[in-house]
Formats: structure tokens, sequence, C-alpha cells
């Protein structure tokens, strides 16, 4: 029993010697794998993904993509929808993006309520709600 616990001592020791950097050592910081580096893309067929409701894209294997998935080419993506920061899907270098048709701006309702307050539903800008469209 004695030598079963000596040996378990020195086994115990060597890998904390091994483990803990002496002092004046350089230790790098670990990058973490979860969180991939954006990277640019030369060209717009590398497939990535939206959700049926989201306003980003998203590289496959994404969180946000448990509901829905539905694959399209990045140049598409790129000029519809932004990038996601959870997966950090590839981007577009700047020259390819056209964003010559960008989406409506988004903002409340101009309506005012019974109450004289302004209609806190969302609608395009300038515009009004679906309960307050005439």
């Amino acid at each position: 029993m004695f030598p079963q616990r000596v040996c378990s001592a020195v086994v115990g020791m060597l890998l904390v010697l091994c483990l803990v950097p002496a002092p004046g050592w350089v230790v790098p910081l670990a990058v973490a794998a979860d969180a991939p580096s954006i990277a640019t893309a030369d060209d717009g067929d590398t497939t990535v993904y939206v959700t049926r409701t989201g306003k980003k894209y998203h590289r496959d294997g994404c969180r946000s993509l448990s509901r829905s998935r539905i694959p399209m080419k990045l140049s598409e993506a790129a000029r519809r929808f932004g990038p996601c920061a959870v997966c950090r899907p590839p981007v577009l270098s700047s020259a390819d993006t056209d964003r010559s048709d960008p989406p409506p701006s988004s903002a409340r309702c101009a309506a005012t309520t019974r109450k004289g307050t302004q209609c806190s539903r969302r609608a395009t800008k300038g515009a009004y709600c679906w309960q307050h469209a005439r």
C-alpha cells in the first residue's frame, strides 16, 4: 500500500512540473476553437446558411441554425444579410459587395394611439404598421 501512495504522489508531482511553466517562460494564449476568425472569400460560390426570419448569414455548424437552415450563395447572402457574430462566416471583400438596393430601414409606426402615445409596432420608416395602415 505504501509503494502505491509514493508512486501516485510522484506521478502527480511530475504532472504538475510538466504543466506549470518555469518563471520567465512565455506561455502563448490559446485561441478558442469555438470562435474561428473571420475569413474573406474571393469567390461568391461559398455556401452559407440563413434562417427563415433572421437578418444574418451563418456557417454550417452555427447554433443559430437550430430551427431553420436555408442554403444560399455567399454573394447573394452578403447583399441581403450581415455576417453572424457567433460563428463568423466568410465575408466578401469590399470590392465584391454590391449594396445597390439596401433593405428599407425599419422604424416605429407613425400613428398616434388613443392614449396619445406613438404606436410601438415596427413599420418602414415614415409609414404605418398593419393595424394603422389606411
